[in-house]
């Protein structure tokens, strides 16, 4: 009886180490990603700012405002005061904390059983309905827009 239940602990063990292993693997590919954002330049800079703007004006100003301070018009209605996005690197020892902000963002890898969102899961609202195919890189790239705008905005 005992070794049936040292095994059957073994293999949950096992179970629940490779779930965990494959929930990382996107966010390990999403960091790689990451990097390479941080070196952009130029015109491609300035259209990923462009776009973030739109984006953050569309999903996120309401409730962070139109500059970014966390006084938008539904902050008041809120039980989580909106964070002022103007801050994000000067809270961050002067650097512009990337995987923290792009995993808020996305907010589909939190784990739920430590508590909920305090904002909205934007990965799943940048997704297509009805679309079969993997929407990934897309919804990578929208979440760098926003990214790109919000580190574009820090100090203001």
């Amino acid at each position: 009886m005992r070794k049936k239940t040292k095994e059957g602990l073994e293999t949950i063990l096992l179970l629940g180490l490779a779930s965990v292993a494959a929930a990382a693997l996107p966010f390990a590919q999403g960091t790689v990603r990451l990097a390479s954002w941080r070196q952009e330049s130029g015109p491609v800079r300035t259209d990923r700012v462009d776009r973030g703007e739109l984006g953050y004006r569309v999903h996120c100003a309401s409730c962070h405002g139109s500059s970014g301070r966390g006084d938008g018009a539904m902050a008041d209605h809120l039980k989580v005061a909106p964070a002022d996005l103007t801050r994000l690197s000067r809270d961050n020892q002067g650097i512009f904390p990337a995987e923290r902000v792009y995993t808020s963002i996305d907010g589909r890898r939190e784990v739920r059983g430590h508590g909920t969102a305090s904002m909205p899961v934007w990965g799943l609202t940048f997704q297509t309905a009805g679309r079969d195919s993997d929407q990934e890189k897309e919804v990578r790239e929208r979440i760098l827009d926003l990214m790109t705008y919000l580190e574009s905005i820090q100090g203001k």
